[in-house]
């Protein structure tokens, strides 16, 4: 076990700060890697790998760009940023995707089909070229988690956790936080010195769904009242307060196991404004491209207003 403990740590120290595009302590130097820690009791591998395929660096992109949403409602200085993606990780772990099925067959024999409840923003986006099969009768759909550096690197070896509602400053209790656009994600993701920063793109399981559009609800009445009602999450609904922690629409999964991380993308604020328009990300296409001989190197080396 210890010998097994130790490689694996060894690995994972070694392969670490290349998958964070953190090499020699230069945070902008991103390279392509195949990152794989072994799971010390299974003996499974965790894969990060670099995405280099253009077609599949443009489909996130359009992701980004359909799932982009802004405030209804502006306070002050809250301004919201179309996202450019620029290095993509595709995580494999095969105790996360076992986990993960297992909890989606526990809520399809206890839920039953209760059908979509919410009109998802990522379910108008095309997840099959992503090798993403969704079923909607039991609320499961693709959502955003953004985070920083650190916290990311945890994510990949797992999932996106349960965090006390108060440390995340969270409104709605203990649970896993997803957001449905990009947008919100953003504002919970904090820059690396390079300006980069990270965004977990993960299949939920949502389950039936409790939704509140209170402002600062009582989080153990809140919980105990969706619980109590067979719900697996809660959709708390801020699209008509405004403030920094509002204007969007977020989802609280009760159990980690409802969720499984797919990529990681390292993204900047394109803070001059200028939001690309939906189903023009081929236009970024050349932002991708990497020719024959550099990729061989690199492969080498009116509406109620509620103030927040």
């Amino acid at each position: 076990f210890w010998a097994s403990f130790f490689a694996s740590f060894f690995l994972l120290k070694k392969h670490w700060p290349v998958l964070c595009g953190t090499l020699a302590g230069k945070e902008d130097a991103v390279q392509p890697v195949q990152w794989s820690p072994v799971l010390p009791r299974t003996g499974e591998e965790v894969v990060g790998e670099r995405v280099m395929d253009n077609e599949l660096l443009q489909r996130i992109q359009r992701l980004f760009d359909e799932t982009f949403q802004d405030r209804r409602h502006h306070l002050h200085n809250d301004k919201v940023f179309p996202l450019k993606a620029e290095h993509v990780i595709r995580i494999s772990n095969p105790k996360v995707t076992r986990e993960y099925a297992e909890k989606r067959r526990e809520i399809k024999e206890n839920l039953g089909e209760v059908g979509p409840q919410e009109d998802l923003f990522s379910y108008a986006v095309d997840m099959t070229p992503f090798g993403v099969q969704l079923d909607k009768r039991l609320n499961e759909v693709v959502l955003f988690h953004g985070t920083d550096a650190e916290h990311a690197h945890e994510i990949l070896s797992s999932r996106v956790g349960v965090t006390n509602g108060d440390e995340a400053k969270g409104f709605y209790g203990p649970g896993c936080y997803f957001a449905e656009t990009v947008s919100k994600a953003d504002f919970n993701a904090r820059p690396r010195s390079d300006g980069l920063r990270a965004m977990i793109i993960s299949k939920v399981v949502l389950g039936r769904i409790y939704s509140t559009t209170e402002k600062s609800p009582d989080t153990a009445m809140l919980r105990e009242k969706a619980i109590s009602g067979g719900n697996q999450s809660i959709c708390g609904d801020r699209r008509d307060i405004a403030g920094v922690n509002s204007g969007w629409r977020e989802f609280v999964a009760f159990e980690e196991t409802q969720s499984m991380p797919l990529f990681l993308v390292w993204y900047h604020r394109q803070e001059d404004g200028s939001r690309p328009a939906k189903g023009d990300s081929e236009d970024t296409a050349s932002a991708y491209t990497v020719e024959p001989e550099q990729q061989q190197e690199q492969q080498l080396g009116g509406q109620n207003v509620v103030e927040a």
